[in-house]
């Protein structure tokens, strides 16, 4: 089946998720070859462009190059416009021209098997038939029935795609020495060239009449004598181990009458069929988030590419947090991970804790709960823990988390691990982990050293040792410019995934700004008028200047809420055991237990029920 002349085949091109039969499921009927002397209006929409385009390159119509261009310069970065004016110069036997104009596709999005197609066709009218073969080999594209499933083009030019692809198979088969002879002519000669109507061919020149003539016809291969060896009889034995018969035999004394029963085989039958990452487990299952094209297409990355050891470095923005829960949950729905560990700075682990909950139902401890300081054992024994690296990178937290075993550890706001000495790093590189996510809009702020860092975290020995690196990759003087930047892009392609905004396209919703204005309850209320009072003394006291930072951090504790203050004011009371005003603020402030994290203001403000998000932040 051939792609229909609309937006959605574009899309299917770029997931490569999505098979031969669901793409067909979503064919819609082609538009009739326009007659060669009808206008053609301007196009106004880029479904325009693309649908005149096809039906410009079907025609073999000479202008369809020139009509290309028009499209490219309305369109510049549009995925479909893009590959359809790489099939018109391919059809008008321009394949430098192709080849540039699939570079520009592969820098912008993901190459799958549209664009590989297209590609073979390219090397092919280069006559780089050996290369070609090979790329349309390691996407399985060499037969025409597949190569025209993953074909831009529509039904129309189904005999052009079959003609080159047959041109490429014979070719293959004379380097293997399995085919003689060799059509003549050049490629502009052949039928199919743009400026050829469908069904005629160009004048035919008097070497190519010669050549009808004596047609070169292909020529089996003759079998190869041997003579002096003994015909044996060949037997194979052969022998069938069931590997969970207890199954199979339970299987057979189902009651075949058994809904329910019936219902999960079949759903066990349907999970066995995913046995790579093409098709995603976790996109039914996710709650009031829509994840768009480019975060569906990462998460397929990194569960196939990257094998779970990646650095996420989309911009600020752009959902790294929704696609590091995606992966989350795809291996937990596929029995791949039970244990999970996230890191992430204090202020972060309150919201973590939401999204993993309210969009991907998992529920998970953090390190909020009273447990850790009584049981810190237990603790970190649960399952699934979001906990903020500052507690996590304690001596003690750190020895103990060393000797757990964790499938996936994700690691937010990376950067701040860019040093190899701080706790931060040597508590992450010291986790046994199997999968390991790093999330940083920001990978390298002051030096390409930081970047070598984390990247030796996901893939030990990538670089090799420090010294090389700074001796390959870094220009003398200056730490952030790279000095190979081409080798250093190949290299970090393998281990980091960077989205930005450019490539996205997104169009956000308009934000609204708002004040949400939060009443303090009347213990609150006269506990901060005490305390205001007793700093403005305080800092007005000559003999206590040494102490104005200490006042300044009481006053940031207390505007949090009573019980990050009671700390803060506890630690007063204790420098100034003669005035009791403070032991009496910390008593009063201690049987106020309001306006802690519980209440959360600032997350129910403007959100409603039943709100679908997307899988951004604006």
């Amino acid at each position: 089946m051939l792609q229909p002349s609309n937006r959605a085949a574009i899309e299917m091109m770029i997931a490569p998720a999505q098979t031969p039969r669901e793409r067909a499921a979503r064919t819609v009927p082609l538009v009739p070859d326009p007659l060669p002397d009808r206008p053609i209006a301007e196009p106004a929409s880029q479904m325009d462009w693309a649908c005149m385009l096809r039906d410009a390159i079907a025609a073999r119509s000479s202008d369809a190059v020139d009509f290309a261009e028009e499209a490219l310069r309305a369109w510049p970065t549009d995925p479909e416009i893009l590959l359809l004016a790489a099939l018109t110069a391919l059809a008008g036997n321009l394949p430098d021209r192709a080849l540039r104009l699939l570079k520009r596709y592969g820098k912008r999005y993901v190459a799958g098997k549209g664009m590989t197609l297209l590609t073979g066709l390219a090397l092919a009218q280069q006559g780089q038939f050996a290369r070609a073969w090979t790329a349309l080999e390691a996407e399985q594209l060499q037969t025409d029935r597949v190569a025209a499933a993953w074909f831009i083009g529509d039904e129309r030019m189904a005999q052009w795609l079959f003609d080159r692809l047959r041109e490429i198979r014979a070719e293959r088969m004379r380097a293997n020495g399995l085919l003689r002879g060799r059509p003549k002519g050049p490629p502009e000669t052949r039928p199919g060239a743009l400026g050829t109507a469908p069904g005629k061919s160009a004048r035919p020149s008097k070497a190519t009449a010669q050549a009808r003539t004596n047609p070169i016809t292909p020529t089996a291969p003759m079998p190869p004598t041997v003579t002096g060896l003994p015909r044996l009889d060949a037997r194979f034995d052969m022998t069938f181990e069931l590997s969970n018969s207890a199954a199979i035999a339970f299987a057979g004394d189902l009651n075949a009458q058994d809904a329910d029963l019936f219902q999960l085989r079949g759903e066990l039958v349907r999970l066995g069929l995913f046995e790579g990452f093409d098709e995603l487990l976790c996109l039914p299952t996710l709650h009031g988030v829509e994840p768009h094209w480019y975060q569906t297409e990462t998460v397929r990355k990194v569960l196939r590419q990257y094998r779970g050891r990646v650095l996420l470095a989309d911009e600020v923005g752009l959902g790294k947090t929704i696609e590091a829960g995606m992966v989350l949950k795809e291996y937990i729905l596929r029995g791949m991970a039970e244990r999970i560990l996230i890191l992430c700075p204090a202020s972060l682990v309150g919201q973590w804790r939401d999204e993993m909950a309210a969009k991907f139902s998992i529920d998970c401890a953090t390190s909020h709960d009273p447990l850790l300081r009584t049981d810190t054992a237990r603790f970190w024994a649960q399952p699934r823990v979001i906990a903020s690296i500052a507690v996590a990178r304690r001596k003690e937290q750190a020895e103990m988390l060393a000797g757990l075993d964790y499938d996936v550890v994700v690691v937010d706001e990376a950067h701040h691990m860019r040093d190899q000495a701080s706790a931060s790093y040597r508590l992450v590189n010291s986790l046994r982990k199997r999968f390991l996510l790093l999330l940083s809009a920001t990978p390298v702020q002051n030096s390409l050293l930081e970047l070598y860092n984390l990247l030796t975290l996901l893939q030990p020995g990538i670089f090799k040792t420090q010294k090389e690196f700074r001796a390959v990759y870094m220009v003398p003087g200056k730490p952030r410019e790279p000095a190979n930047r081409d080798k250093l892009r190949e290299l970090m392609r393998g281990v980091m995934v960077r989205n930005t905004r450019a490539l996205a396209a997104l169009r956000l919703p308009p934000r609204h700004a708002s004040t949400l204005r939060a009443a303090p309850e009347a213990v609150e209320a006269e506990c901060y008028g005490m305390l205001t009072a007793l700093v403005r003394e305080a800092a007005a006291d000559s003999g206590l200047g040494e102490h104005r930072l200490s006042l300044q951090h009481l006053l940031a504790a207390a505007g949090s809420s009573p019980a990050a203050a009671a700390a803060a004011i506890a630690r007063m009371a204790e420098r100034h055991p003669g005035d009791k005003r403070w032991t009496a603020l910390l008593i009063r402030n201690a049987g106020h237990h309001g306006g802690g994290e519980g209440s959360r203001p600032a997350e129910t403000a403007g959100r409603k029920p039943g709100r679908k998000e997307t899988g951004v932040r604006s």
